[in-house]
């Protein structure tokens, strides 16, 4: 991942590194997963007049907000100064992956 991962992809991330399996690499995340900047709600009316709907942009997750325009640390830094496939593959081969 890198600083344009943002949003739902960065929820993905998350739950990916909840895996074992998984290793995170680029570098840190874009930091927009609790919806709190710009927020912005919108009605809708119904046939019914005494049932309204609402919805809001703004998601509150105290979980979420560690995370807040900070991102999402990966596990494995990669450098922009070489190429983030031959990174990972060094990588791989130092820890027999």
């Amino acid at each position: 991942m890198n600083f344009q991962t943002a949003s739902a992809a960065e929820l993905t991330a998350l739950q990916l590194k909840k895996d074992r399996r998984t290793i995170i690499a680029g570098e840190n995340s874009r930091g927009m997963l609790a919806y709190g900047y710009g927020n912005q709600s919108f009605s809708a009316k119904t046939k019914c007049p005494e049932f309204s709907v609402n919805f809001s942009t703004k998601h509150k997750n105290g979980k979420l907000n560690q995370y807040e325009k900070k991102g999402i640390t990966p596990e494995l830094y990669l450098q922009n100064t070489s190429n983030w496939i031959n990174q990972i593959l060094e990588f791989n081969e130092k820890n027999q992956l």
